[in-house]
């Protein structure tokens, strides 16, 4: 998949650089911040820059990534995420177009086989591959069966972005259970994870009672800047749920969260705002997520995530990691 430089064991030479004295103090006192979280935080004994394949299987929060020619390159994407203890989820296609049609990058989801070597890619090198797509309900057999296809290829999960806006969901609730009963006869054991908005008046536009039924998680976006605005408080207000004195914080998101979403008896596995610079509101994000026993947590999105997100989720390894899928 690309003519990447090598050491003498074969792997990739960006993944077998040498820690820096510097780095190494840099990554101590990254630890040492992020020990404030608890004993979840505590840095794990020292293990190689990129994790056997067993070894992080089922244990890493995960980050999104929407194109490699927006994001970066999959080499650079492997390495900071190995190097992290984290996974990964790609994008492979909206409605029923494969994202070749919309990232002009040579390594791009073309179909079935291209998710196969990606998740090998991947996954060699110590990374959990999974995968999202934005579901329209325009034709929910088609996109029901590409979906089949990526978990058939490898993916361990497909995260389904469930929204009402231009280009997204378009269907019925009547479209939303078909679409469920050809992918779960297609994939009875599959790993599907609904990504959707905690703004109520946004997600009850979408059929997100059809979509649950056969589902395995909640990933609810949690993008306390982007939905910090008096109108937001306003409506956040005009719904039952008020925001306090600091107005939308990540904590009062996961709240908010747990309200609209708890009811449904499926994991919630929160999305924090990764272009967040501000360190503290990553650290309550994640606390929070804990105390609420929720999580892992994941990224949006790789590109454009502040350098901080990654040290710190390194560290704060969720506690309950069963829900991962099948390697």
């Amino acid at each position: 998949m690309g003519n990447y430089p090598s050491n003498h064991q074969g792997r990739p030479a960006l993944f077998s650089q040498h820690i820096s004295r510097r780095r190494f103090l840099a990554m101590v006192a990254m630890a040492a911040a992020a020990a404030g979280l608890g004993t979840a935080c505590m840095p794990p004994p020292p293990s190689p820059a990129v994790p056997e394949r067993g070894r992080v299987k089922g244990s890493s929060h995960l980050a999104w990534a929407w194109k490699f020619s927006t994001d970066g390159a999959q080499d650079k994407i492997a390495s900071v995420l190995a190097q992290n203890n984290m996974g990964i989820i790609l994008k492979t296609h909206t409605g029923t177009e494969w994202m070749s049609t919309q990232d002009p990058s040579y390594h791009a989801v073309s179909g079935p086989l291209q998710v196969a070597v990606l998740a090998g890619y991947f996954e060699k090198y110590g990374v959990p591959f999974h995968t999202y797509c934005v579901v329209q309900g325009l034709d929910p057999q088609k996109e029901a069966e590409m979906c089949a296809q990526v978990i058939g290829s490898g993916s361990r999960s497909i995260f389904v972005d469930l929204e009402p806006y231009d280009g997204y969901y378009q269907g019925t609730p009547q479209s939303a259970l078909a679409f469920g009963q050809e992918f779960r006869r297609r994939q009875p054991d599959g790993n599907l994870i609904l990504c959707v908005e905690p703004r109520p008046w946004q997600v009850s536009r979408v059929p997100l009672a059809e979509f649950a039924s056969f589902s395995q998680g909640i990933a609810p976006m949690c993008y306390w800047e982007t939905f910090s605005s008096d109108e937001n408080v306003r409506l956040f207000q005009e719904h039952g749920l008020p925001p306090g004195p600091d107005g939308i914080t990540p904590e009062f998101l996961l709240d908010v969260c747990g309200s609209m979403f708890g009811g449904y008896g499926l994991p919630i596995q929160p999305i924090g705002q990764g272009a967040s610079t501000n360190h503290d509101a990553w650290v309550h994000f994640v606390s929070h997520t804990y105390a609420l026993g929720m999580g892992p947590v994941s990224v949006w999105r790789y590109g454009v995530a502040a350098d901080h997100v990654w040290p710190l989720l390194k560290y704060c390894t969720p506690p309950d990691h069963s829900w991962e899928g099948n390697a």
